[in-house]
């Protein structure tokens, strides 16, 4: 009989290392060593002399300094960096222990300055350190611990903020040096050299910029603007060591936003109040142009930054500038500003957008000019014109259709500036009958002459131009019987009048046009009521006389009844008291017809006004359905009106 199987053994299990177990043992003494320095120096320090303190504060640094070369030959390199950690830690407690005890007078000084020259001496023992053993740690230790010596070291001598930021950038320029020096830039040491340089960057850059806009001299504004650049050009170096493309198109930005503040900000200080608004736009376009022509010798993925940063500046400056433009209370400046701040947009943007560009810096400067010259007030009126003329010109050059065009900008902004500036022209001119019929009469000129231009691809710009021309002719009319002095009803006859020729000519005009030009016909019948009710007109008759031109100028359409329903309701509204007199008052003896004196009332009074209305009211309807039935249904229509009359 076969006995057990046997039983496997069980695995040995790896023990840990001789070596591995001597590096935990001189990690955790390393540990220790250190807490011990630290409570002796702050709680035991008092039990001992001078000179015993000392002696054993040294012979502990000397010894945790000594366990490195030690652990390093037998190649135990965590204990190594973990005792020359504690090595450093001890110079710092042995500088401490110093001004405790006030060795040597030291504290009879500054305690900033002080503590700014220990760190300094650590810093520099931790780098020689380094250098003799070739640990990592104390290469940190010495970038770390070299962070606060220059902020040290000037915190005695109180500086402003200006002074602060000089601190704070010799601080980047060290890190900045050890990343060129050591040639680390992606390593970790690197890393943490631009994390903490970036914070001292960012920090001088913060404090600059409340030194520039708190300096009152040329002076300081001038220490802070070049702190301000300095800032900003460490920047732009870290970026060009790191050898990172986008990083170097950021921060040419930046730079170039900190070059526009600083130099703007200093001009101003430097020009006074009175010119500092000119001098900073002279910034702005001094900066453009600088940036265009470095750009041409930078590669292609790092100049967009310094354009970028350029752009932003100018654009900011053009917003400001209009919002003060549209504001008012300005002079002669504002034009130079302008003009400044549109030629370095000009030199920035692309060339198909220069156009654009210069449209709107003229929208801005004829805006403003009547009340930076002291003009009369009809000169606004004639430059906005000028410059709806030139927008109308700019946009069609696109074809006047509202869609893409040579190099993929549409007409929309050169057409909304014709829009606003009309619009401004007339309100402005409204302050004289002549002046305002002058104006109207120009813009009706421009309107045709736009819709003319673009016969060829008639399109909404022509289409749009035309109507607000045609529309123009009724009001040109009103403000012209105004300007001769004649009585209110000559002005809406006269308005009205013109509209009965526009309906006629509107049947003139090509079929690429003929709608925009009925819509015109349509606004101008519509509002004729209004004029009747300003000049104190029967409205009816204004009414009977819109209807009229509707049916002779469309057939049975949507926008024929859209137009029509108004009126309609205008006049029967408006003759309701002469119907009612005609249909409805001699029938009010039907209600006394039992108390046997059934004596008719007759017939109330009628207007002549409205009798007038209702007779054209009856030629409207006739024209209508003899357009739409034929002659037999438009004499059984207008039967009904005939009766009445």
């Amino acid at each position: 009989k076969a006995g057990p199987p046997p039983v496997a053994p069980a695995p040995r299990t790896r023990e840990a290392s001789t070596r591995l177990v001597q590096n935990v043992l001189f990690l955790l003494g390393g540990l220790l060593l250190g807490v011990a320095a630290i409570v002796f120096t702050a709680v035991a320090w008092a039990q001992f002399g001078v000179g015993g303190r000392a002696l054993l504060l040294a012979g502990f640094t000397v010894a945790a300094l000594a366990v490195p070369l030690a652990a390093l030959r037998r190649n135990l390199r965590a204990t190594a960096e973990t005792f020359a950690a504690v090595g450093l830690l001890l110079v710092l407690l042995d500088g401490y222990a110093a001004w405790y005890v006030n060795l040597f007078g030291v504290a009879d000084h500054s305690a900033f300055g002080y503590a700014g020259a220990v760190c300094a001496v650590t810093a520099a023992v931790a780098a020689g350190y380094e250098h003799l053993t070739g640990l990592t740690g104390p290469r940190f230790a010495a970038l770390i611990v070299a962070q606060p010596v220059l902020p040290l070291l000037a915190a005695p001598f109180h500086p402003d903020a200006a002074g602060w930021a000089y601190a704070l950038i010799g601080v980047a320029v060290l890190d900045l040096a050890v990343i060129h020096l050591r040639r680390s830039a992606l390593s970790a040491l690197g890393v943490t050299a631009y994390g903490l340089g970036g914070a001292a960057v960012v920090g001088a850059v913060l404090s600059a910029l409340g030194a520039l806009a708190a300096a009152e001299t040329t002076v300081d504004a001038a220490l802070a603007a070049l702190a301000l650049v300095a800032g900003a050009g460490l920047a732009v170096a870290a970026a060009v060591l790191a050898r990172v493309r986008p990083a170097q198109a950021i921060t040419g930005g930046l730079f170039v936003v900190a070059l526009a503040l600083a130099a703007g900000r200093f001009a101003a200080v430097a020009g006074g109040s009175f010119l500092a608004p000119v001098l900073i736009a002279a910034v702005v376009a001094t900066v453009a142009v600088l940036v265009t022509a470095v750009n041409r010798v930078l590669p292609e993925p790092v100049r967009r930054g310094p354009w970028a940063g350029a752009l932003v500046v100018a654009a900011a400056s053009a917003v400001v500038v209009a919002g003060v433009t549209v504001a008012g209370g300005y002079d002669w400046r504002v034009l130079a500003v302008i003009a400044l701040v549109a030629a370095a947009l000009v030199v920035l943007v692309p060339r198909v957008l220069q156009p654009q560009v210069l449209l709107g810096g003229a929208a801005l400067a004829a805006f403003a000019a009547p009340t930076a010259l002291g003009l009369a007030w009809w000169a606004a009126p004639v430059l906005d014109l000028i410059v709806v003329a030139a927008a109308l010109v700019l946009a069609l050059r696109g074809g006047g259709h509202l869609r893409a065009v040579a190099g993929g900008i549409p007409p929309v902004w050169p057409a909304t500036v014709a829009a606003g500036f009309t619009v401004h022209a007339v309100v402005v001119a409204l302050g004289s009958p002549g002046v305002a019929c002058a104006t109207l009469v120009a813009v009706a000129a421009l309107g045709a002459g736009t819709a003319a231009a673009a016969r060829r691809a008639p399109g909404p710009l022509g289409g749009v131009a035309l109507t607000a021309g045609l529309l123009a002719l009724p009001a040109a009319a009103w403000t012209g019987a105004a300007a001769l002095s004649l009585p209110a009803t000559a002005q809406s006859r006269a308005a009205l009048a013109v509209v009965a020729l526009l309906t006629g000519a509107a049947q003139l005009i090509g079929r690429g046009y003929r709608a925009y030009a009925l819509a015109a016909v349509l606004i101008g019948v519509v509002s004729a009521p209004a004029w009747a009710l300003a000049s104190g007109d029967s409205p009816a008759i204004y009414a009977a006389c819109g209807l009229l031109l509707v049916a002779l100028s469309f057939v049975v359409t949507i926008w024929a009844g859209l137009a029509a329903l108004p009126l309609g309701l205008v006049l029967f509204g408006t003759t309701a008291p002469s119907l009612f007199a005609v249909l409805v008052r001699p029938y009010g003896w039907l209600d006394r017809v039992w108390t046997g004196v059934p004596g008719g009332t007759g017939v109330g009074a009628v207007a002549v006004a409205d009798v007038a209305a209702l007779a054209v009211f009856a030629v409207a309807v006739a024209v209508a359905v003899r357009s739409a039935r034929g002659v037999r249904a438009a004499v059984w229509a207008v039967a009904p009106v005939v009766a009445v009359l």
